[in-house]
């Protein structure tokens, strides 16, 4: 608002200024005006300076409030996904220790579809409701058994006939790389479902428990592969 009451006495000025002759007066009038003038540039530079800093203070908070919002969704933070991905036990030197870990991964999104299921059907009214997401979870447990021959696809020679002769020729990584896709169809049929029916996220899983189990099904790997990063 300032800016624009001094642009308009400096336009007046100079109207007045016109209309005078070469008098002391107008000179001093003049020199008011260039003094205006002076002013006026310095606020418009000064209004300039402030508008872009507005600006930028707006568009970092949008960006801060977006990842914050992004990184408070069940997809990016959950119990299952922050227990396996803090490098605890994917570091097993073994298949056999990577099929255990990547198992298990798989049993928790498997029990947090069901129980989500389970919870969804209470809250329904009808019982064609309550079918569909039995539907929905029979779908997803078909998906997740094709993922053994499905994965043995990209490990095995499909000339090798489908069953166990193609699965043998898959040798031992197809089974740890099949029990992750297990637990990735599992955990997208999860979240569809939780979307879906908009059901608030409460997770079954138990971190200490899935800890301990995972500590005896591992055995000596585990205690090996703490005693490597230590050292």
């Amino acid at each position: 608002m300032k800016r624009w009451v001094v642009t308009g006495a400096a336009a007046l000025m100079a109207l007045f200024l016109t209309a005078c002759g070469g008098t002391a007066e107008v000179d001093a009038l003049r020199a008011e005006n260039a003094s205006l003038t002076a002013k006026n540039q310095t606020l418009q530079e000064e209004n300039r300076r402030l508008t872009q800093a507005l600006a930028e203070q707006a568009s970092g908070q949008t960006a801060e409030e977006t990842d914050e919002s992004s990184d408070a969704s069940p997809e990016a933070h959950n119990p299952i996904d922050d227990f396996f991905d803090n490098g605890r036990y994917w570091d097993c030197g073994t298949t056999a220790a990577m099929r255990t870990v990547a198992d298990a991964y798989s049993r928790a999104w498997e029990t947090e579809l069901r129980t989500l299921a389970e919870q969804q059907k209470e809250a329904l009214l009808y019982q064609e409701d309550r079918d569909l997401v039995d539907t929905f979870v029979r779908a997803v447990e078909d998906q997740a058994d094709c993922m053994l021959d499905l994965n043995a696809f990209s490990l095995a020679d499909l000339e090798a006939a489908p069953g166990e002769a193609r699965l043998a020729a898959a040798g031992t990584l197809l089974g740890p790389v099949a029990a992750q896709s297990r637990a990735e169809v599992y955990r997208s049929g999860y979240f569809r479902l939780l979307y879906a029916c908009g059901c608030p996220e409460a997770f079954c899983f138990d971190p200490e428990a899935a800890g301990r189990e995972l500590d005896e099904e591992l055995g000596e790997e585990i205690v090996r592969i703490r005693g490597a990063a230590e050292s």
